[in-house]
């Protein structure tokens, strides 16, 4: 959370466990949605898909998020900035491309992925 708030970051996509740990520990001042496309988990989704600027944080131990993440982007020729956070999270973050590839990013991950 002391990285998001340092750099601004109150938009994220996660995986569900760790959006609901960001949710809950940020106290509403990161809102955090599901990255994966099962749509019945998607509570957020009245407010970050009007957002242009969001986020992607995946936990270290989820490599095969960070592997899809990684090749999509590379495959549309997406920049962006990526960081590792203390150790246990990859930040994905300044992304610059074409809008409608960089809005797929949202829910990029096929559920139970």
């Amino acid at each position: 959370m002391a990285y998001c708030d340092s750099k601004k970051i109150i938009h994220v996509y996660s995986d569900m466990g760790l959006a609901a740990h960001i949710n809950f520990f940020s106290k509403g001042n990161i809102i955090a949605g599901v990255y994966d496309q099962d749509k019945r988990v998607r509570r957020k989704d009245q407010v970050l898909p009007s957002k242009k600027s969001f986020s992607i944080v995946i936990a270290i131990f989820n490599e095969h998020h960070l592997k899809t993440y990684k090749a999509f982007l590379d495959k549309m020729s997406l920049k962006f900035s990526k960081e590792l956070v203390d150790g246990k999270y990859w930040v994905l973050t300044d992304f610059v491309g074409a809008p409608a590839d960089i809005d797929k990013l949202r829910h990029l991950i096929p559920l139970n992925f």
